[in-house]
C-alpha cells in the first residue's frame, strides 16, 4: 500500500509541476492581462492542489497530510475569488477594455 501512494504522491506532484509550467508559459505568452490573470487563477489553484495532494500521499495518513489538504483547499477557494475582484478592478479602470473585447453592462 505503500508504494501505491509513493507512485500516486509522485504522480500527483509531476503532474502539479507540469500544470505550474504551462501555467508561466501562459503568462508569458498571453498579450490581454485578463487573459493572463485567467491562466493564472487557474492554473495555480489546480496545480498547487495537485501538488499538496501529492505530498500527502509521500506523507501517509498523518496529521500533517490533513495540513497539506487544507492548504490545498484554501488555495483552490481563495485563487478565483481574488483574481475575481482583481478582473472587476480592471474592467472599471482601464478604459480601453471595451475596444479589446465585449464587455456586458450590468
Amino acid at each position: 500500500m505503500t508504494d501505491f501512494l509513493a507512485v500516486l504522491g509522485y504522480l500527483f506532484i509531476t503532474a502539479g509541476l507540469i500544470l505550474f509550467f504551462f501555467t508561466v508559459l501562459g503568462l508569458f505568452r498571453f498579450g490581454f492581462v485578463m487573459n493572463r490573470m485567467h491562466a493564472a487563477a487557474m492554473g495555480d489553484g489546480m496545480a498547487f492542489g495537485l501538488v499538496m495532494a501529492g505530498l500527502a500521499c509521500l506523507n501517509g495518513p498523518h496529521f500533517t497530510s490533513l495540513k497539506f489538504l487544507c492548504a490545498g483547499l484554501l488555495l483552490f477557494f481563495a485563487s478565483p475569488v481574488c483574481s475575481h475582484l482583481i478582473a472587476r478592478y480592471e474592467l472599471e479602470a482601464d478604459k480601453r477594455l471595451k475596444d479589446e473585447c465585449e464587455v456586458e453592462e450590468r
